[in-house]
């Protein structure tokens, strides 16, 4: 049984009845003049001429069914060529990921074998040279001592000389081994790590699915491709009609990014519907999108779930003052100058903003008010987006995208991190762009070639995450004189917190900012504080920020949460979570400041009750006293 299901092929002789229905309906012209000539009757002509009517309708009728019928066959085997070569491919990967995770596993044993072999060789070594030094000292104890003039004592002396030398031999080639396997194992594998740094690979991975409209259109866009495959990318190009393209294989990511550059496919698979992409943006993939005046209405939907919508069908952004001279005439060819490039230096480095002008050509779009939206491009005040094709009422400026509401290139970062950028103009990235020389209309200034390559080449690094990244690499909180960090703190302790960031540009180095802050939580922010850079050493791949501060006199679980989100750069969110318990009870102090007026207060009413005893005891009347007297004697 043949493992393929063939398409039944429709037997030959319908089209040969076709074609001889058609001809038996169809008569030839002398045959039609033979027959209005030798009618008399005018109905009978009448009639011959409406069935001579019907019959070429009809033979139309068949020749279009029979053309329909061999386009059907011919999409029938196309469908199949494709449907072979898919499942080819597929096998050629279940292939591959077999050799490869066999390959993997080979490679793991190998080091294990390999890490044995060098610990056996080091034990080795080690033993050698202490049988070498303790043979030496042996000979040289029976040198001194023994009688090695007789000729056993010579015989035993060369014998040890060469159980010696054969020792030493060992351990060189122990030495040798050793050095090998740390060569091949440590030092190769260092090599390896740093030269994929230098390549400035994504941080995510480096396995691209580039979506095409036609596999034709892969040389429009050689420059742009090759300079992600110098970069270290491995692209996989494809239709979006393909079967069994799927973004996820055993619940995790096929691919790390996506390039869409197919705007005109309307329909697509399940595996590529809105809702899939953004499950994809969910596992941490990154999308570049780039849309036509024609985009279709999969990638509007999937444009508006990040808060960008693009303009009606059919528009395109269209400035009379800032376009190219190389123009056809309807000013969509506009130059994009520095001002309508971000000052965001994370995203599009200085360098590139302060270049060549850029060539844009294609639709508009307008930007929501979401916070993790990130404008890279905008058109010019004198800009708006509309259809060529209309022509424009009085009442179309209420719903016209004018100036700088009008978007080019918009990105979007998840809360993940993930980022998404959308950029208006396929022809942005063909090579006809990329290579045109820019001279803008009324300008001095002209260029030999434009800043699209620059310019994408930022974008797509910002995009694919090889720039912009930050990491927490430690984060400490001790008491001042100490260096531990401690599960509970007193209330009022004064603590000192710090926490080590690195941020990766083609490779780790130390991350400046003056922004970071810290927040102590518990329910609502008891402190918060900005943390201080501290000085680090230009060989460091990260920089502490820290702060001194008194904890809260509030017992209770606190967090400390460092909460950094800033536009270009990757999310920061590091929680630590400290109990703070209140004094012992040997732990307040003796007297309160506070309690000092009531302190004054007992102390004063004592001493004055102890002076009043004493002025009462001692300073009576005397001439009262004495009356007493003499009353009591009487």
């Amino acid at each position: 049984m043949s493992g393929k299901s063939q398409t039944p092929k429709r037997p030959e002789f319908i089209y040969s009845n076709f074609q001889a229905a058609i001809h038996s309906l169809t008569p030839t012209e002398p045959a039609r003049v033979s027959l209005l000539d030798e009618a008399q009757d005018d109905t009978l002509v009448h009639n011959l001429r409406s069935s001579i009517s019907e019959s070429d309708i009809l033979a139309s009728d068949l020749e279009a069914l029979v053309k329909d019928l061999e386009e059907d066959d011919r999409r029938e085997e196309e469908i199949e060529h494709g449907m072979e070569k898919t499942m080819e491919e597929r096998r050629g990967l279940r292939r591959r990921s077999r050799i490869r995770g066999l390959n993997i596993r080979t490679k793991s044993l190998h080091g294990w074998i390999a890490l044995v072999n060098v610990v056996w060789g080091a034990l080795t070594c080690g033993m050698n040279v202490f049988h070498v030094v303790l043979g030496t000292m042996f000979l040289l104890y029976h040198e001194s001592n023994g009688q090695p003039d007789d000729g056993l004592s010579r015989n035993i002396h060369r014998l040890k000389c060469c159980v010696i030398t054969a020792l030493i031999i060992e351990c060189l080639f122990r030495v040798v081994f050793v050095v090998r396997c740390l060569w091949t194992y440590t030092f190769k594998t260092t090599i390896r790590h740093i030269g994929g740094i230098i390549l400035g690979r994504s941080t995510t991975g480096n396995r691209v699915l580039v979506l095409l409209d036609s596999i034709e259109e892969k040389p429009l866009y050689g420059i742009f491709f090759g300079n992600l495959e110098a970069r270290g990318y491995t692209l996989t190009y494809s239709i979006p009609s393909t079967p069994f393209l799927d973004l996820f294989h055993n619940s995790l990511r096929s691919y790390d990014h996506v390039i869409i550059f197919s705007p005109k496919t309307k329909t697509y698979p399940s595996t590529l519907s809105p809702t899939a992409l953004v499950s994809f943006i969910n596992a941490g993939g990154n999308i570049l999108l780039a849309a036509s005046s024609d985009v279709s209405e999969t990638w509007r939907d999937f444009a508006r779930e990040f808060d960008i919508e693009f303009d009606e069908k059919d528009t395109m952004v269209i400035d009379h003052f800032n376009y190219d001279e190389s123009d056809n005439g309807n000013h969509t060819l506009i130059v994009v100058d520095k001002e309508d490039i971000t000052d965001n230096n994370v995203v599009i480095g200085k360098e590139v903003k302060e270049g060549t002008p850029l060539l844009y050509k294609g639709i508009g779009h307008k930007a929501g008010s979401s916070p993790m939206l990130v404008k890279i491009a905008w058109a010019g005040d004198t800009a708006y987006s509309y259809d060529l094709g209309m022509k424009m009422q009085a009442d179309d400026g209420e719903q016209l995208l004018y100036g700088r509401a009008v978007g080019l290139v918009t990105a979007m970062q998840a809360r993940n991190s993930a980022r998404v950028t959308f950029v208006g103009s396929l022809d942005m990235f063909r090579d006809e762009l990329i290579n045109a020389s820019v001279k803008k209309r009324d300008s001095p200034s002209s260029y030999a070639k434009s800043g699209n390559e620059a310019f994408l080449r930022e974008l797509t690094k910002w995009t694919f995450q090889e720039k912009g990244i930050l990491r927490v690499i430690s984060r400490e909180i001790h008491k001042e004189g100490e260096h531990e960090q401690q599960h509970t703190y007193r209330i009022k302790d004064d603590v000192q917190y710090s926490i080590e960031i690195s941020e990766y540009s083609d490779n780790w180095q130390a991350f400046n900012a003056t922004d970071v802050q810290l927040e102590i939580i518990m329910l609502d922010p008891y402190i918060r504080t900005t943390l201080d850079p501290l000085p680090t050493l230009p060989t460091q791949n990260s920089r502490k920020f820290g702060a001194q501060l008194k904890l809260p006199d509030v017992y209770g679980v606190f967090t400390f949460k460092v909460n950094y989100k800033r536009p270009g750069y990757t999310y920061i969110e590091d929680r630590t979570t400290i109990a703070i318990r209140p004094f012992r009870h040997n732990e307040y102090p003796r007297f309160l400041s506070a309690a000092y007026p009531y302190y004054v207060s007992a102390v004063s009413m004592i001493i004055g009750w102890f002076v009043f005893v004493i002025v009462w005891l001692f300073n009576q009347d005397k001439e009262r006293l004495e009356k007493v007297v003499q009353k009591k004697v009487r």
